[in-house]
């Protein structure tokens, strides 16, 4: 119980962690750029942003699942949560390839 407990917690605290890098990530990006009289590249503030809402999607099913875990859940349920954690590495692919030029090219 303590175990799930702890690590819902460290997990919850791995997701604040990724928005609030990112949010800083892309603050300091606009800055840099404006500093230097350019504008921002939206094609990788649109990278960024869209990994993190995949990554975000695609786990706090996850973790929510281990908040309630005690509750006792159908197994069918489980391994659809569990599958979705996949999404995030089967997206990504997509993300890269819609966003970044030379990733198509590559």
């Amino acid at each position: 119980k303590y175990f799930a407990i702890s690590f819902s917690t460290a997990g919850i605290l791995c997701f604040i962690t990724l928005i609030v890098t990112s949010t800083l990530l892309l603050i300091v990006a606009r800055r840099a750029a404006s500093l230097h009289g350019r504008s921002v590249r939206w094609k990788g503030i649109t990278t960024v942003l869209l990994t993190v809402v995949v990554l975000l999607v695609s786990y706090l099913p996850y973790g929510a699942l281990l908040v309630i875990s005690h509750i006792g859940l159908s197994s069918t349920l489980e391994r659809a949560v569990h599958s979705l954690t996949n999404l995030n590495v089967m997206t990504n692919f997509f993300v890269y390839s819609l966003t970044v030029p030379s990733f198509r090219q590559f």
